[in-house]
């Protein structure tokens, strides 16, 4: 799976001239005490990512590691975030899982666990909620099919 062209894909209507392009530049995310990797550390850290992503096997655990870790690297001046949920979805839905919806209203505990995550070495609460998402948008599935 060639993670510059999701990226590519991505930002292609907003800023095409970013997509698939590993930033040159020192990036931060706004408001937050994670450190991200510098440029110069970015192509040996995608290379070893694509490694471990063409080895890792089907199911929920790999695709919410493939999430982490892509955004750990962050390699894109913008889209980075965007980049590693289709990656995720995508890999869920290759191992028969539905895709995770991260809502706007999520979306505070969802940078919250993400930085947890960064500065303490745990992904747990990472991965809990995004095992609460799936519950959800499962939930949300069957109720459609009911017809409720």
């Amino acid at each position: 799976m060639d993670v510059r062209e999701i990226h590519r894909r991505i930002v292609l209507r907003s800023q095409p001239e970013i997509g698939g392009v590993y930033s040159s530049l020192p990036r931060r995310i706004v408001g937050s005490a994670v450190i991200l990797p510098g440029p110069a550390k970015l192509p040996q850290l995608m290379k070893s990512f694509g490694e471990w992503l063409g080895l890792a096997e089907p199911g929920l655990l790999p695709a919410f590691n493939a999430h982490f870790q892509l955004v750990a690297i962050h390699p894109f001046g913008d889209g980075t975030g965007r980049t590693a949920r289709l990656l995720m979805n995508l890999l869920l839905i290759r191992s028969g899982n539905p895709p995770v919806a991260v809502r706007p209203e999520d979306r505070k505990r969802y940078l919250d666990v993400l930085e947890h995550a960064s500065l303490h070495d745990d992904t747990q609460p990472f991965h809990e909620f995004l095992c609460h998402r799936l519950e959800a948008t499962l939930d949300e599935y069957l109720e459609l099919l009911s017809g409720h």
